[in-house]
């Protein structure tokens, strides 16, 4: 179970999009428009009712290189592409 649902998690951050072309969850959205790298998914992370209602209990982290930046910036608000180390 744990295999599969990274494996989701994983697709929905970097690739599932809305209809205007960003991420669906807006926290994501937020982090990847300010250059963050989608890092790593955690499994069980947060089992409140909540935690489970809205992830499955995964939470990410978002790490911010400073050299990449801006870099990432462009290539998500230009290009969809989510940078990541998923």
């Amino acid at each position: 179970v744990e295999s599969l649902l990274l494996t989701l998690g994983q697709h929905y951050i970097t690739q599932e999009r809305s209809a205007r072309g960003t991420a669906l969850d807006p926290v994501a959205h937020f982090h990847l428009s300010n250059g963050a790298i989608a890092g790593r998914l955690n499994f069980m992370a947060n089992m409140s009712p909540k935690g489970l209602q809205e992830s499955a209990g995964m939470m990410i982290n978002y790490v911010y290189n400073i050299n990449q930046i801006e870099t990432n910036c462009m290539n998500y608000s230009e290009q969809g592409i989510v940078a990541h180390s998923l």
